[in-house]
């Protein structure tokens, strides 16, 4: 129908068409498209308090899932004396977690392969993007990143974790904010009866829809790695909308301080022991001191992780693209090609990292960082952290195995630790080449999958072979643990172009803003 809007005497908007029949359109009740201010605070209270509980839920079932895998392969080494029978218990193990979750991705939800940034930027920018939302979507990303991370891949959950709390956001601002986009219609003409119609005001509530993305995804940032500055720049800086408005920052700074206080509390409440699954703890602290001797190693540092950024960036590229030609020509057998694929990696991993901790030596346990500081505080330096004793006899430990098997997140903090948390350069360069080796094999597969704590441990090796060399001169370096953190935000930087998320995200890691000048030079 087309022609010319009036307003009657009467407030009864008329179509004036143009075979001249008079169309009456009442509205029924007159909506100004303004949402209340309870509605706008239920919205940012729900987002985090739905994206803690499924953080929380998250990591207790990973938490169980490495319980599971790790006891069972012990008390087979120990039942049986074998360490052949634990690797291929192992792998057995790790295959059929990838297994599940590769067909959760290929059978429910294929657009939750990859990490979702991508697809969630395109959305946030006014984009249409198909299966990016709706339940099985949400549920493909939470199982399927859990059971992926379990297996053993070198993966990490933070671009999944800004897939879902994007969901959840993006859900909750559908059910609570629809109604009051929503008019309805009574149409009324001299040839038809009267009827009643419903009209959304589509532009708008495309619009809540999408700020309540941006506060889930800051939120599932946040809760992950305990960060709250670091979700908002995060998604400032990687995943941002192109129009940032001042209210949205206020918005999503709720929802990232209530996601984490909310995370946080649940935790203690549980009192499970989960903190290996969290890179950032209250109490991995200790002084952090350098000197402007530092700096110039820094610098050389930096570049040099900066040029490893950039190879590991064209090589991810490399992969990605043999991956789709390799799909394209294996077509008719689809999907259990990609299944057969993503078994083969954890396998091959779940061996690599079972067995080459075992040719390894073993250290005494009399450097773990469960003394207490000397500097009359009594504060313990990294108190929550405790070395993979693996084969060790008691009372010793095993460096790789403690890298290679504690998971990204694990080797993280360890590698971070400063303080008495040392290691050997041996048993770091090793685990450095096998896990940069295995990571550039990830891009393509069909699993949830993020690059982001990757990047970060692969430079936190770098820097922490540098400061456990530099440590050994007896020159009066700066801690090893500051040049693992200045190796990982030249990494991070290098890889995903962020400046200020990566420097707030390090500094909440070292609760030490003393560090912030050396993290912006090694990422500049």
């Amino acid at each position: 129908m087309s022609g010319r809007l009036s307003k009657g005497k009467t407030g009864v908007v008329q179509i004036q068409s143009k075979n001249a029949v008079d169309e009456q359109i009442d509205v029924v009740k007159l909506q100004t498209h303004e949402l209340p201010w309870f509605i706008i605070w239920s919205v940012t209270l729900s987002v985090p308090l739905a994206v803690a509980l499924t953080n929380v839920m998250m990591v207790h079932i990973d938490a169980k899932l490495l319980a599971i895998k790790f006891g069972t392969v012990q008390d087979i080494m120990e039942r049986e004396g074998s360490f052949a029978l634990g690797a291929l218990a192992l792998a057995g193990i790790c295959a059929a977690y990838g297994l599940v979750a590769t067909c959760l991705v290929l059978f429910i939800s294929p657009a939750c392969a990859g990490s979702g940034i991508p697809e969630v930027k395109g959305y946030l920018n006014g984009n249409s993007v198909k299966g990016l939302f709706g339940l099985q979507a949400f549920i493909v990303r939470v199982f399927g990143i859990v059971l992926a991370t379990a297996s053993g891949l070198p993966i990490g959950r933070e671009g999944p974790m800004v897939g879902i709390g994007s969901n959840i956001g993006y859900a909750i601002v559908v059910n609570l904010a629809l109604p009051y986009y929503r008019k309805k219609l009574r149409f009324s003409s001299e040839s038809t009866q009267e009827q009643v119609g419903t009209i959304v005001d589509e532009e708008r509530f495309s619009y809540a829809k999408r700020i309540g993305s941006v506060m889930g995804a800051a939120a599932g940032i946040a809760t992950a790695f305990n960060a709250p500055i670091g979700g908002i720049l995060y998604m400032f800086e990687e995943v941002t909308v192109t129009n940032w408005e001042p209210e949205l920052t206020f918005r999503t700074f709720v929802c990232t301080v209530v996601g984490v206080m909310v995370t946080k509390g649940l935790f203690n409440l549980a009192g499970d022991d989960v903190h290996k699954l969290l890179i950032y703890a209250e109490n991995d602290v200790s002084a952090a001191q350098w000197d402007w001797k530092d700096v110039p190693l820094i610098v050389g540092l930096a570049a040099s992780v900066g040029l490893l950024a950039a190879l590991m960036t064209r090589i991810f590229e490399k992969v990605w693209k043999f991956r789709r030609r390799m799909a394209q020509r294996l077509h008719k057998a689809q999907p259990w090609a990609k299944i057969a694929e993503v078994l083969l990696c954890v396998v091959v991993i779940a061996l690599i990292h079972g067995c080459l901790p075992a040719v390894a030596g073993c250290n005494p346990d009399n450097n773990t960082g469960r003394h207490l500081s000397e500097d009359g505080t009594g504060r313990r330096l990294a108190s929550t952290l405790s070395r993979t004793q693996y084969t060790c006899p008691d009372g010793e430990h095993n460096e790789m195995a403690t890298v290679l098997l504690s998971g990204a997140e694990g080797a993280v903090k360890h590698l971070f630790a400063r303080g008495l948390e040392h290691f050997e350069i041996g048993p770091i360069a090793v685990s450095f080449v096998a896990y940069f080796s295995l990571a550039i094999c990830m891009p393509g597969l069909a699993i949830p999958m993020g690059s982001f704590v990757p990047s970060m441990m692969i430079g936190a090796l770098c820097g922490r072979m540098v400061g456990e060399a530099l440590s050994k001169t007896g020159a009066g370096f700066a801690d090893p643990g500051v040049f693992s953190m200045a190796g990982s935000a030249a990494m991070l930087g290098g890889f995903t172009h962020m400046t200020i998320a990566i420097v707030a995200l390090l500094a909440e890691a070292a609760h030490d803003l003393s560090l912030v000048p050396l993290l912006m030079l090694s990422i500049f």
